[in-house]
């Protein structure tokens, strides 16, 4: 009886979608537990891993992809002089409006003490003209970074048309100083524009931004966060980002958690959350063709009775952008309850549990950073020993190498802080670089830290092209991992005295330069 109700709960996870109103281009999430067999009357925590895993349109490179609306809102304060970023700044954007056609809409935005509408939102009928127009930013006065994020998403507010993919990218190299500075406030304003449908993703230029503010404003406005650590580097971090709006796929995007009486409470992590009359809703960016996205939510155990129980309800909702139709499905959620302590031991989806010991450990990670920046390096300590001691135990009873690199990673944590708390300049580097790789392998995007086979993006290309360089890597810099990037990976690392496995984790990744 009891292996009827495991087959259960597996048939109802994988039928749910087919259930659901169909399409044959639905973008369904696949949902997985940790446990999916638990002690009968326990009030312990199950992991629930909600993946989407978006298709590449085969028309994604054609004409009839949806026409796009941007608005880019660019800092021109006086420190956009220093280290040539106004020069490499006006290079990306040209380099993005090169990616646009006529019938996409366009609004750049300046802001330093002052907000102008440099070029008013219109379509794009005369590219050079608004690229003659982005020429003549020159860098002056204080940092109004609220002012212009409001400007951007005015532009397009008063120019939407229906059918839109609309996004504003916000570029700072700065501190909000004048006008409004409160984080709180500034992030409310990107969550606005997001529920009016125009996403917001942001750009921090150097070490002197607040990466905590960019964070919050791309979380609360759906979109993404760049750490541009190298000005030179911007125009293709410009192309990365715009590639992601061209290809996207959905519009409107909202995913939530309807709590069943199994559950007692939901931890959501990675992403901003709101709660009410019992459904957690979750704040993600929309999909994009060739995005594989991941949700962690641990739920707390209300002690199940045996049998199937239900944990909650998944539910999503989108516009889908290809032809605007609404598509909304919910998908049932069920533990099973047991007296049957090795039932129990035995139904470990241990991918799942290795995916959910990953998000978890960077999410503690992160914390182990953050307490380290508001000085308490002991404490800082503590919890990255505590951590290092958990994941070994997690390695040694799943065997998976992802845990493995993620003690390389832990390893390497310790240095870096020592050198950080020596050298200032590090320190800010040091401390930006780890939250941009938290902001995504929170989400099951490890890219900063870990390329296997399977990774793709701007990640991977800049692995091929150090590869490329000292001689290991001979095939296209396209950004995807595949044989013959894990073999030259294998080759460098048999070369330099490092675990020959072709996995291009934290150690390897140091070596080469990119970690």
């Amino acid at each position: 009886m009891m292996k009827r109700n495991i087959a259960l709960v597996a048939l109802t996870l994988a039928l749910a979608s087919v259930l659901a109103p169909a399409h044959a281009e639905d973008i369904v999430p696949i949902v997985t537990l940790d446990q999916p067999v638990v002690a009968a009357g326990s009030n312990g925590t199950v992991h629930l891993l909600i993946r989407f895993v978006v298709p590449v349109r085969g028309d994604e490179d054609s004409a009839s992809r949806p026409p796009v609306h941007l608005a880019l809102v660019m800092d021109r304060s006086g420190s956009m002089g220093d280290a040539g970023k106004m020069t490499y700044a006006k290079a990306a954007a040209k380099s993005l409006i090169g990616l646009l056609r006529p019938e996409d809409r366009l609004a750049v935005v300046d802001y330093d003490n002052v907000v102008t509408a440099l070029w008013p939102s219109a379509p794009l009928v005369a590219p050079e003209l608004a690229m003659r127009a982005i020429d003549s930013l020159e860098p002056r006065g204080a940092t109004n970074l609220a002012a212009g994020l409001v400007a951007g998403l005015g532009e397009i507010h008063r120019d939407r048309q229906p059918g839109y993919n609309c996004r504003t990218i916000l570029l700072s190299d700065g501190l909000a100083n004048t006008g409004e500075t409160r984080p709180a406030v500034i992030a409310a304003m990107a969550a606005h524009g997001r529920q009016q449908g125009i996403g917001v993703t942001t750009m921090g230029l150097g070490l002197d931004y607040n990466e905590d503010l960019m964070q919050g404003i791309a979380a609360a406005g759906g979109g993404r966060y760049y750490y541009v650590e190298n000005p030179a580097a911007m125009s293709r971090i410009f192309q990365e980002e715009m590639g992601k709006v061209l290809h996207q796929a959905t519009r409107e995007f909202t995913l939530w958690f309807d709590h069943g009486p199994a559950s007692a409470g939901i931890t959501v992590y990675g992403y901003p959350t709101a709660a009410a009359a019992g459904r957690t809703t979750i704040t993600m960016h929309d999909l994009y063709g060739g995005d594989a996205v991941s949700v962690l939510v641990g739920v707390q155990l209300a002690s199940p009775d045996l049998g199937a129980q239900e944990l909650g309800r998944i539910g999503v909702s989108y516009v889908d952008a290809a032809d605007g139709r609404t598509r909304r499905s919910e998908h049932p959620v069920l533990v099973t309850g047991s007296a049957d302590a090795q039932l129990v031991a035995a139904s470990v989806d241990v991918p799942t549990a290795v995916e959910a010991r990953l998000i978890v450990a960077d999410d503690r990670h992160d914390r182990a950073v953050r307490t380290f920046e508001a000085g308490d390096k002991a404490g800082a300590v503590a919890l990255l020993d505590t951590l290092r001691e958990e994941i070994s135990a997690a390695e040694t009873a799943y065997g998976d190498p992802k845990l493995t690199k993620k003690l390389e990673a832990l390893a390497l944590e310790q240095a870096d802080m020592s050198r950080a708390e020596q050298e200032p300049a590090y320190r800010a580097d040091y401390l930006k670089r780890s939250k941009e790789a938290f902001y995504g392998s929170r989400q099951g995007k490890r890219g900063k830290y870990l390329l296997v086979e399977g990774s793709a993006g701007l990640a991977v290309e800049n692995l091929q092209r150090v590869l490329a360089d000292r001689g290991y890597y001979a095939g296209a810099l396209d950004g995807s991992f595949d044989d013959e990037v894990r073999a030259a990976v294998a080759a460098y690392q048999a070369a330099n005295g490092l675990t020959a496995d072709g996995l291009a984790g934290p150690a390897t990744l140091r070596s080469l330069g990119l970690y």
